[in-house]
């Protein structure tokens, strides 16, 4: 109980290392007055103090995170910045500042160790093989360990959201915070719909499909997946007029730009995470309300008749490859089983299926398979279950009904990933799962504030 009271106070760990960037900073601020004078000393200073301020306070970088998170991939295309001979899109810099900062701002802060333990063993161990294999196979190269930062930045921020949620106004913020921020890519997706300024790209004919503030398509429809998961059990929870109707707008919201991608794996992925929904609420409204719009749209919008028809008719292309949707798929994955050869137990490192293959292996179990071999394999498939059965303990424990929703429609969008990865490649989406490993940190975090809340009580 002693430590429920600590979280969230000021470790003396903590306090001694901002206490020495603070002095750090006033050294260097100095220094730089007596050089450049007070614009750039006011410029660094700034930045110092900005750094200070989300050590001390990580739960408002996470909450930034959140925000910011949700347009950053629109100046992807128009702002880089140079490192050497390496160019960082604002998304990877995000990254970097994650690590960094996040890392740091752990010191000292106690871990709700109890949920995490079963999340942090197959991530761990998963990226210490997929390191290994990777350096066995001599894949060092920029791509290789851009990959082994990625996974970094998600054990950072499950840490550092699982660290910072103390409170269950922070909780209520986060939530809050990613239902409004939701309204940016949902309010560009239209925009483009109306506009017609969205991608044909992969499509031919006039179906243009809407991609947000992302850079395609298809992780912009994994996103929004994720924020219909959370929307349909806010709108079943809700009790006010008020508070169904703005619930049942972003719902439909949410539904009109998912659709409006025309990422078909996308549009199936909704059946498995609205039946786990369903069937723990026992409302079997939902799944007849969603089974009667499905159809509904097949028979009255042509467009999307069209897109489903694309699987067998478009023709698509690869380095040795042909056939439509399907047949492209299974070729491929009849092709991988070469570049298993010598690697079978570890694999052969970090984005070796693309590299093997010369493209995407659009199934996230083989490309682990082929990068960490059968050990990679096991412990994503660990990882999963491990995620998937925490969601669901969590659900069944927790009494707060806000900390329930959150539970929940974090398992329901688990599940619909974990069936959606045997045809698509879903893993390497940075901003994605940045979201997913926040919400799991805080899952991780939500019972022992509820806890600390009865506790005051």
């Amino acid at each position: 109980m002693r430590e429920l009271h600590l979280v969230g106070r000021r470790q003396p760990l903590a306090a001694m290392f901002l206490a020495a960037c603070a002095l750090t900073a006033a050294a260097l601020d100095g220094a730089l007055i007596a050089k450049a004078g007070l614009p750039a000393a006011s410029l660094l200073l700034v930045g110092c103090l900005a750094a200070l301020f989300i050590l001390w306070r990580p739960a408002a970088f996470v909450l930034g995170i959140i925000f910011v998170n949700a347009f950053i991939n629109a100046f992807s295309r128009s702002a880089a910045v140079s490192v050497g001979s390496v160019a960082l899109n604002p998304s990877e810099l995000l990254g970097l500042l994650i690590i960094a900062l996040g890392a740091l701002a752990l010191l000292g802060r106690p871990l709700p160790t109890a949920a995490l333990r079963p999340i942090l063993a197959p991530l761990v161990v998963g990226n210490v093989l997929l390191a290994a294999s990777s350096v066995a196979a001599g894949r060092l190269g920029t791509d290789n360990i851009a990959t082994w930062v990625r996974n970094l930045g998600f054990l950072v921020l499950l840490l550092l959201a699982a660290a910072s949620f103390t409170e269950e106004r922070q909780v209520r913020r986060a939530v809050a915070l990613f239902s409004w921020a939701s309204l940016i890519p949902i309010g560009a997706g239209l925009y483009q719909a109306v506009s017609g300024t969205g991608s044909s790209e992969f499509v031919r004919g006039d179906i243009s499909r809407v991609f947000g503030t992302w850079n395609h398509p298809n992780p912009y429809s994994f996103y929004l997946l994720m924020v219909f998961a959370l929307a349909l059990v806010t709108l079943l929870d809700a009790q006010a007029w008020r508070d169904r109707l703005l619930a049942g707008v972003w719902c439909a919201l949410v539904l009109a730009c998912l659709f409006l991608t025309y990422t078909r794996i996308t549009w199936l992925g909704l059946v498995p995470a609205v039946l786990v929904i369903s069937a723990l609420r026992r409302n079997l409204w939902i799944p007849l309300g969603m089974a009667l719009l499905a159809v509904l749209v097949l028979l009255l919008v042509p467009t999307a008749q069209k897109r489903l028809a694309e699987v067998e008719t478009v023709r698509w292309q690869a380095p040795g490859l042909g056939g439509n949707s399907i047949e492209w798929r299974l070729a491929a994955w009849r092709r991988s089983a070469k570049a298993l050869e010598g690697g079978l137990l570890l694999g052969h490192g970090a984005n070796a299926a693309s590299e093997l293959l010369g493209f995407d292996a659009h199934n996230d179990y083989l490309a682990a398979l082929i990068d960490g071999g059968v050990l990679g394999l096991a412990t994503q498939l660990w990882l999963q279950a491990a995620l998937i059965a925490g969601s669901l303990r969590a659900w069944g424990r927790l009494r707060t009904p806000v900390y329930r929703r959150i539970a929940l429609a974090l398992l329901a969008v688990q599940v619909a990933f974990a069936l959606m990865s045997l045809t698509d490649n879903l893993v390497g989406y940075f901003q994605l799962y940045a979201y997913h490993w926040v919400f799991v940190g805080m899952v991780c975090a939500l019972p022992s504030i509820e806890r600390r809340v009865e506790a005051a009580a």
